[in-house]
């Protein structure tokens, strides 16, 4: 799975930014989803990691469907099943995966832009 960093504005105020790595592309659905569309900014790719779907869906549980406790539900347990549905989980692999290649190689974007 990519592995990126980025910005997260809490509740979408740009006011209130926490920047976070080790970020998947499922994670940035999660947070879109949180605290809406355009409070993920600033992603950036940093590398590959060989990290499998039931270990990724695994974290994301951890870290946002559960209390700290483990034994009760957080509020985003069904937000989480709602996202990525099925027993078997197939969460994104890449920014490409959630509409977001141009990220990939910002150099060609902004080459394309100036076009």
């Amino acid at each position: 799975m990519q592995i990126c960093s980025c910005l997260v504005r809490l509740n979408g105020s740009p006011v209130h930014t926490v920047a976070k790595g080790d970020v998947t592309p499922a994670e940035i659905l999660i947070l879109q989803e949180i605290h809406g569309k355009d409070a993920v900014i600033d992603i950036k790719p940093v590398r590959m990691d060989k990290r499998s779907h039931p270990q990724e869906w695994e974290r994301l549980s951890m870290a946002y469907g559960r209390a700290p406790d483990g034994l009760m539900d957080a509020g985003n347990g069904n937000l989480l099943e709602k996202m990525f549905p099925g027993a078997q989980k197939q969460l994104p692999i890449d920014l490409k995966d959630i509409g977001m290649g141009h990220l990939l190689n910002p150099t060609r974007a902004e080459e394309k832009a100036d076009a």
